[in-house]
């Protein structure tokens, strides 16, 4: 317990985030990408759960994701059509499912002069865009309004909420 207790720590403080007694459950990236789930008691009753997630170096376009099967391939030009057609998407799945993947290859069909302005909690990828700007958010939910404010400020042609699970959902769509 005291080894993995340490190694939790060590990561969230590389993260920004130390995880602790008052924050017993921190979400994080790390400067690599890799995400990390930290949690230490009270939160964690049995004692310390860490979970570090590492990201695929490989980015997929929509045709690749077609070809492997993530999608038919009859609705690839409807993608590109909602995108085109700057229309609201919703993306979901669980853990694993691909849905930051999936986002990533929507976002990088948007043109290259949009500004896109990606709200998250936890550090998903970058979406590979020239114009993408990345917000983070804290994950207990202090200072979202301001942060999306200060967003809205750059004036962005795009806007996406990344990761909402449970109350956070509501409280990023409220802000």
């Amino acid at each position: 317990e005291g080894s993995l207790r340490r190694t939790a720590l060590w990561f969230t403080a590389l993260a920004g985030r130390p995880v602790h007694a008052e924050d017993p459950c921190v979400e994080a990236a790390l400067p690599d990408g890799t995400r990390l789930l930290a949690l230490v008691p009270p939160a964690a009753a049995a004692g310390t759960v860490l979970s570090i997630r590492r990201t695929r170096p490989l980015a997929l376009d929509l045709a690749a994701l077609a070809d492997r099967g993530t999608f038919p391939p009859v609705l690839l030009p409807l993608l590109h059509g909602l995108v085109g057609a700057r229309l609201n998407l919703l993306v979901c799945g669980p853990p694993g499912s691909g849905r930051t993947t999936l986002l990533g290859a929507l976002l990088e069909t948007a043109p290259p002069n949009q500004r896109l302005l990606c709200l998250e909690d936890a550090g998903d990828p970058a979406p590979r865009h020239p114009l993408a700007l990345r917000l983070m958010g804290g994950a207990e939910g202090s200072g979202r309004a301001a942060l999306l404010a200060q967003g809205l400020g750059l004036r962005p042609d795009r806007v996406l909420l990344s990761s909402l699970r449970g109350g956070e959902a509501a409280e990023w769509l409220a802000a």
